[in-house]
């Protein structure tokens, strides 16, 4: 895998109860994270945002859906080898045939799996000393 240069996660929920869980769990583990509610405001956080090295993903959101997200991202070179952590309810054959997504995650999600991932995700990323 290709080591980022940040260690930040992008959280990607339209519901907002399940955006909150989400981000508080992540900043209570000691992660830094950056929050969007659909897949449109997810786009213009990768662009503000230097250092996301991950990002968890809902599957269904409104204006661009998690799969919507990862086709812009493999279109433009800054974001084409960004890992994608993806979240539904339903259609994981669909989900796990797109090349950034690492992993599904079928709600109601395990969260000290999720989490679990993402820190693997993040420490293979970091340079050996």
């Amino acid at each position: 895998m290709v080591a980022r240069v940040g260690r930040t996660v992008l959280v990607v929920e339209d519901d907002f109860s399940s955006l909150e869980v989400l981000v508080l769990l992540m900043r209570g583990a000691g992660l830094e994270v950056v929050s969007a509610s659909d897949g449109e405001e997810a786009w213009a956080k990768l662009i503000a945002e230097p250092g996301i090295a991950i990002v968890v993903s809902d599957y269904m959101m409104p204006r661009l859906d998690g799969i919507g997200l990862c086709k812009k991202m493999q279109a433009d070179p800054r974001f084409s080898a960004l890992p994608v952590i993806m979240m539904s309810a339903t259609l994981r054959d669909l989900i796990a045939n797109v090349p950034q997504v690492i992993s599904v995650f079928i709600k109601p999600l395990l969260f000290d799996d999720l989490l679990a991932k993402v820190k693997s995700v993040l420490a293979e990323g970091e340079p050996k000393t």
